[in-house]
């Protein structure tokens, strides 16, 4: 099931845990800690598992964190998972 934003602003992490994960699904995921909530899109490519930091709720929305997903797996269709996260690292691709 999807996210709502309703969801997101009441997410918190339980007692004795160190973060709590919702899943939106096709790879994005919303990792609540202590004191922020940060969009990661998580990709399988090549037996191996690569994560991308988009940007922290509220500032990134749900909908653009989406819409940055989209990107970045086209982007990873085209180029490759690894030469993506290389670009990403470097703050060289655009995903505005």
């Amino acid at each position: 099931m999807k996210l709502t934003t309703p969801q997101i602003r009441k997410a918190k992490i339980k007692e004795g845990k160190k973060k709590c994960v919702l899943i939106d699904g096709n790879g994005l995921r919303l990792e609540v800690k202590k004191h922020v909530k940060q969009w990661v899109f998580r990709i399988r490519r090549e037996h191996k598992e690569y994560n991308f930091t988009l940007g922290s709720f509220p500032k990134l929305s749900l909908a653009k964190a989406r819409k940055k997903r989209n990107k970045l797996r086209k982007i990873i269709d085209k180029i490759g998972v690894k030469e993506a996260k290389r670009l990403y690292k470097e703050k060289q691709l655009d995903l505005k």
